[in-house]
């Protein structure tokens, strides 16, 4: 199946995610961004969160002392989710409405993966 045929989010999204609890220190949280190399981790609980880099270096901006801080001082609730099966198109809409750089693809409830501004950048090359 070529490129332009299969345009759903499943062609795009990451499989490989960092997950991590609320009460992590949010340093845990950067080193996992890092050995991922990913721009941002899924916060485990109720409600799901997510902290980017951006989330982290505005701590920083603020003169927060991140050794202190915890994900959850710096974590944004998700409030939208994406599905594997949705067009490439319709999840970029979903980012661009609601603001977000990243977003969980959720199948059965269960996050499966996570789709990035990148990753959308990059089904249209």
């Amino acid at each position: 199946m070529s490129k332009q045929q299969d345009q759903t989010v499943r062609r795009y999204m990451s499989e490989s995610f960092e997950t991590v609890s609320r009460d992590s220190s949010l340093v845990t949280a950067a080193e996992r961004m890092g050995e991922a190399n990913s721009g941002a981790v899924i916060v485990r609980g109720e409600p799901t969160g997510i902290v980017t880099s951006t989330d982290i270096v505005q701590q920083v901006a603020e003169g927060r002392d991140t050794s202190e801080l915890h994900v959850d001082d710096a974590a944004t609730e998700v409030t939208a989710t994406i599905n594997p099966t949705q067009h490439i198109k319709d999840a970029a809409s979903t980012m661009l409405q609601e603001g977000i750089s990243y977003v969980p693809v959720t199948e059965d409830g269960e996050i499966v993966g996570i789709l990035s501004k990148t990753d959308i950048t990059e089904s249209s090359t």
